[in-house]
């Protein structure tokens, strides 16, 4: 753990980094064939939050860890944090899952991924608890390109697994498309879409 750590314009083979950290910076890097659960993530704590994941390139994520956890791209479980302009692709699991209030999820290019043929989506926004870091409530997501270009193994371009999840922006210019079941599956009534 630490404050403001930053991990910049790395190359990562085999791994990813998880981190307990208040307003870290990941940037520039890339990252393949992860076999860690994730390639970048933090930890559900009410001591993690505000990340900047900027410009990295996350692929190639592969098969299920120790803990069968699905080898996602993002799995984010800090408020009020931005993910933007990142290029995530071809990994075991999602593109990015969100479970933290306040995220900012912009211009990401996110496709092919749940090449485990987990189910997953390009971009999952989370509740998996009541505490500001455990449920993705007033996140923003714009401009992001989330389909399949070469398959079909992400199931929607945007998906929520609770009708709990409160004030959300899914924003008109985000491409969803080419997702094997549906551009979105929308389950809170107060998701603007």
């Amino acid at each position: 753990g630490g404050s403001h750590t930053k991990t910049l314009f790395n190359k990562f083979d085999g791994a990813g980094v998880y981190l307990c950290d208040d307003s870290p910076e990941i940037i520039g890097n890339e990252f393949t064939n992860s076999h860690s659960g994730l390639s970048i993530g933090s930890p559900s704590s009410p001591y993690v939050g505000s990340f900047i994941i900027s410009g990295n390139v996350i692929r190639d994520g592969v098969g299920r860890d120790v803990n069968f956890t699905t080898v996602q791209g993002i799995e984010l479980y800090a408020p009020n944090s931005v993910v933007a302009s990142n290029q995530i692709y071809r990994n075991a699991g999602a593109g990015i899952s969100v479970v933290g209030k306040n995220i900012i999820v912009s211009n990401n290019n996110i496709y092919d991924n749940g090449q485990y043929g987990s189910g997953e989506a390009g971009i999952a926004c989370l509740r998996i608890g009541s505490n500001p870091w455990e449920d993705c409530s007033n996140s923003t997501f714009v401009g992001n390109f989330s389909g399949n270009v070469s398959g079909a193994y992400q199931t929607y371009g945007y998906q929520e697994n609770s009708a709990s999840i409160l004030g959300v922006t899914v924003s008109p210019s985000n491409q969803f498309i080419n997702n094997a079941i549906a551009p979105v599956n929308i389950l809170s009534l107060t998701t603007k879409y």
